[in-house]
């Protein structure tokens, strides 16, 4: 009996000794990435879209433009309102729950409505509905009012291509007290209308990989499963904590077969020692309360100094990284361009600098250290660079060797600067550098670091410097819209100033500036022997229509200084004729009038149209003569002159007034201009 006793216990021992390892948590040693979130999740499908696309998003980033449907008439069987659908590319298992219909509504030139309404709920094959309250409900008057109905779910399965379709139907609407165009309107897109249902589905997975150390950096990876690529992580707030540091700096994104993988680097202080240290992830897909965020945490045992920090404290992704975080990076656009005579054509000087942050700015690091990678896939933009002058060496040092980013530079002026701003930066490089590359007489690219050879988020600049030919007299156009649309966005809050200066005997007779949705400052001014023009412009995103154009010219009309000139004479000559027909009349009205020539001047130094200032001129000289003309004689003047005859005059001897005499008859008898006496003169 012993012997069997001991012999169950001897084997219990060996199957808990090999099944240890198959039930240990993950570590770092372990190789395996470790899910951390999340099953189900609760959060808002908000209404976007109508007409032929109206669809559902848990982003709020996606809110902007308001939309809704009208009814004017009652309804008395069932009528669908609207329909939004969407297929979330993810999923798992969901439990039973309540779902929340809110739309908000207006009613207009009535007390309210009654309404029967129901919201058919379809996931993927299975179909549920929800009934606003037994009997009719009431929708008063007035704004911030919202439609809600619950939605009894049962627990299921979502599969990756089953549709959600979310329908709002009206069975029966009658107006109370209806006056004239009575009416409710639903509407939703926007934050003031926020149309939504609540829902407790599958959004997004996330699993922790084994944390990466070299020397005190640690590298800790995140992949994120869901139907939404780099969105779930551009369109929400990410907060990463790795010993309980919140780690600012963006990550690094990678794709992971159909997944989005997203690696933090925590530089760990020299006074922390080897030991379990936590990562936590919290995803804020909508604005909202805390309770809601989705979290993840892992923890890891962590040796520091293993890889003897090599990597110079940034991640390099052994693939190629991705463009876009879902939100897009920073774009900043500087234009210095320099007209000149070149013999009898006009040439365009331009320089075009594009500051470039985020992940762009990373993938530009990344691909400037692969150039020559023979293993890159047909379809990776950097696989149409060649080594050039690159060695093996630089590609593996893991950073940005001067001698690649000259190679960079000196193969896109070769022939390949237009393709890879269309297909690498997703930018239209003829309306972005005003011309094609075939307009340009000479093409200079130098690519810049500013100072930073690390393969990370940090600023890269692309100069480019070209010459163009241009036709006098005709439409130039500097930059129009140059953001391509593309499902992800690339470019966010991109900006654009412009320098332009003509020289001695160029001017602008010309500039014009359209624009839907953006604003456009300018300031153009002539400086005697030159112009100045400068445009900027901050706010650019994708759809926004706009169009910079200019016409110069050789002519010298237009010519700054020519037109000044001109100014000048027409002045001079108005008030030369003037003073000249005033020369003995009163001349304060006329005085009073020379300040006008003021807005010619600065009409002309706001490079108004020349027709403007040369009618603004002839104008002012006008008036001036006119005035010379209609003002009245100066007395003194026409005395000094002699002009006026001499008369006699009387005293009177009651109040000493002098009084004119003003006839040679005699006797006279005049009364006194003061008193009134009649006053005889005999002789």
């Amino acid at each position: 009996m012993r012997v069997r006793t001991g012999g169950i216990i001897l084997c219990l021992v060996l199957l808990i000794t090999i099944a240890s390892p198959l039930i240990s948590p993950a570590s770092a040693d372990d190789g395996e990435s470790l899910t951390v979130c999340c099953d189900s999740s609760e959060f808002d499908y908000l209404f976007i879209g109508s007409g032929g696309n109206p669809t559902l998003t848990p982003f709020d980033s996606d809110l902007g433009e308001e939309e809704s449907v009208v009814v004017e008439t009652s309804i008395a069987q069932a009528t669908a309102i609207q329909t939004w659908s969407h297929t979330p590319g993810w999923g798992g298992q969901y439990d039973s729950s309540t779902w929340d219909f809110t739309i908000p509504y207006v009613v207009e030139n009535a007390a309210g409505v009654q309404v029967n309404a129901t919201v058919i709920v379809k996931i993927g094959s299975l179909t549920y509905e929800g009934y606003s309250p037994p009997g009719t409900t009431y929708l008063p008057a007035g704004e911030g009012n919202q439609l809600e109905i619950p939605i009894e779910i049962d627990a299921g399965s979502l599969s990756a291509t089953d549709e959600i379709k979310i329908t709002l139907e009206i069975q029966t609407l009658v107006f109370s007290i209806p006056g004239t165009d009575a009416k409710i309107e639903f509407k939703w897109g926007t934050e003031d209308y926020r149309g939504s249902i609540h829902v407790d589905l599958p959004l997004v997975g996330m699993a922790m990989a084994p944390p990466i150390v070299d020397g005190r950096s640690v590298h800790i990876a995140v992949i994120f499963k869901s139907g939404y690529d780099t969105r779930i992580i551009g369109s929400s707030v990410v907060t990463f904590t790795m010993g309980g540091n919140v780690l600012s700096t963006n990550p690094v994104l990678e794709m992971d077969g159909p997944d989005v993988k997203a690696t933090w680097t925590w530089q760990a202080s020299d006074s922390l020692s080897d030991g379990w240290y936590s990562a936590n992830i919290s995803l804020d897909i909508q604005s909202g309360n805390q309770d809601d965020y989705l979290q993840g945490e892992a923890s890891w045992e962590i040796n520091f100094g293993i890889g003897g920090g090599e990597g110079g404290g940034s991640y390099y992704p052994p693939e190629e990284p991705l463009q876009t975080d879902g939100s897009g990076s920073n774009l900043r656009i500087h234009v210095n361009a320099d007209l000149s005579k070149d013999g009898i054509d006009l040439l365009l000087s331009r320089t075009t600098n594009l500051h470039i942050e985020g992940t762009q700015a990373l993938w530009l690091r990344w691909g400037m250290n692969n150039l020559g990678n023979s293993t890159l896939p047909s379809t990776s933009t950097w696989a149409m660079f060649l080594a050039g002058g690159i060695s093996q060496e630089m590609r593996d040092n893991k950073v940005v060797d001067p001698e690649e980013s000259r190679e960079l530079g000196s193969q896109l002026q070769s022939g390949r600067l237009m393709t890879f701003i269309d297909s690498g930066l997703f930018l239209e490089s003829d309306e972005l550098l005003g011309g094609r590359f075939s307009d340009f007489q000479t093409v200079e690219v130098v690519v810049d670091t500013l100072g930073d050879s690390k393969i990370s988020n940090a600023p890269v600049s692309i100069r480019i410097s070209t010459t163009q030919v241009l036709v006098d007299a005709d439409r130039h156009t500097m930059v129009r819209t140059f953001l391509k649309s593309q499902p992800l966005t690339y470019w966010k809050d991109v900006t654009i100033d412009i320098e332009f200066k003509t020289s001695p005997g160029t001017s602008l007779a010309r500039v014009e500036i359209e624009s839907d949705d953006v604003v456009i400052d300018s300031s153009h001014m002539r400086l005697f022997t030159s112009e100045k023009l400068s445009i900027s412009s901050g706010g650019f995103s994708q759809g926004d229509i706009f169009s910079i154009s200019l016409q110069p010219t050789s002519n010298q009309l237009y010519s700054p200084l020519v037109m000044f000139s001109g100014i000048f004479a027409i002045l001079l000559v108005g008030v030369i004729l003037s003073l000249k027909i005033g020369r003995q009349k009163n001349k304060v009205a006329l005085y009073l009038e020379y300040p006008l020539a003021t807005f010619s001047l600065l009409a002309y130094i706001f490079a108004y149209s020349l027709e403007t200032v040369g009618v603004l001129a002839i104008v002012t000289a006008a008036i001036w003569t006119i005035t010379a003309f209609v003002s009245p004689r100066n007395l003194e003047s026409l005395r000094r002159g002699n002009s006026l005859p001499e008369r006699p005059t009387i005293s009177c001897p009651k109040c000493a007034t002098i009084n004119p005499v003003v006839s040679e008859i005699r006797p006279l008898k005049l009364p006194c201009g003061g008193c009134g006496v009649v006053l005889k003169i005999v002789d």
